[in-house]
């Protein structure tokens, strides 16, 4: 049984104020599904996007807004979203705190951003 250590936050290239590192995924053997650890600063923002799966998100410090559809829901430390599939949202740190959050979806993380994410507006992550 592998046991794997936490690696140290990445600059997150297409998303300014984002860093993020995986815990679980294809670098620890996992391709069926992932979770990923993100850090944004104040006023960073992952743009409008759809998924084919469902993504939950696990914020545990600070408050992040989660636009959904015509919805704006604030998702405070302690807290969980389940984004269904095909539901278009927005992810933005309004708050002058960094949000820390988990994100995880059943998708092989080395394809999610590219083959399981389509991008409504911006650019797509890389």
């Amino acid at each position: 049984m592998p046991i794997y250590a936490h690696g140290e936050f990445i600059a997150v290239p297409t998303r300014p104020g984002i860093r993020a590192r995986p815990l679980v995924g294809p670098e620890h053997g996992v391709t069926s599904f992932f979770v990923q650890e993100s850090w944004l600063e104040q006023g960073a923002y992952i743009p409008l996007h759809t998924h084919p799966v469902d993504e939950a998100l696990v914020v545990t410090d600070g408050c992040l807004t989660v636009e959904v559809g015509a919805e704006t829901h604030l998702a405070p430390a302690g807290s969980t979203v389940v984004i269904p599939p095909g539901a278009p949202h927005r992810l933005v740190n309004h708050g002058p705190a960094p949000v820390r959050m988990l994100a995880a979806a059943p998708w092989n993380h080395a394809t999610f951003y590219r083959e399981g994410s389509v991008y409504l507006e911006g650019e797509p992550r890389q």
